[in-house]
């Protein structure tokens, strides 16, 4: 229900918050908090792509090192219910800051978009924020 009334008030303002972190979502068993850049949210059909970050509680081990953040360029598709992440880039501080850890740009394989996920929420952002600015057009 929480997650309903955080999306319905991202879709709705009357003033979208440009270049800013959005909250999307937290996880207590992942020890993430999500967040998505509206103003990175561009719809071609029924795909979406737009930019979110994982901000950790904890340092994360990765391939590249230790970060405690991580930004992400996925792709949406909205009628599939599916996602795919485009360029990852790992950061050793909070919210996108600090030195840059990794850095990759392939795009990634179709994933489908697991119920009660962060991934799932990210989905439900992109593609319902992506058909309110087709209505409004």
């Amino acid at each position: 229900m929480k997650r309903l009334l955080v999306i319905t008030v991202l879709v709705l303002s009357s003033g979208p918050a440009y270049g800013e972190w959005v909250f999307v979502e937290r996880t207590n068993t992942a020890n993430m908090i999500a967040y998505v850049d509206m103003s990175t949210v561009h719809r071609d059909g029924n795909l979406v792509k737009m930019w979110h970050l994982v901000d950790y509680q904890t340092a994360r081990r990765t391939k590249g090192g230790m970060v405690l953040s991580v930004k992400t360029d996925t792709e949406y598709d909205c009628a599939g219910k599916r996602l795919r992440m485009r360029a990852l880039t790992g950061f050793l501080g909070r919210m996108g800051k600090g030195e840059t850890v990794f850095h990759t740009a392939d795009t990634g394989q179709w994933q489908p978009v697991e119920p009660e996920s962060v991934g799932y929420a990210l989905w439900e952002v992109a593609c319902k924020k992506a058909m309110m600015n087709l209505v409004k057009r």
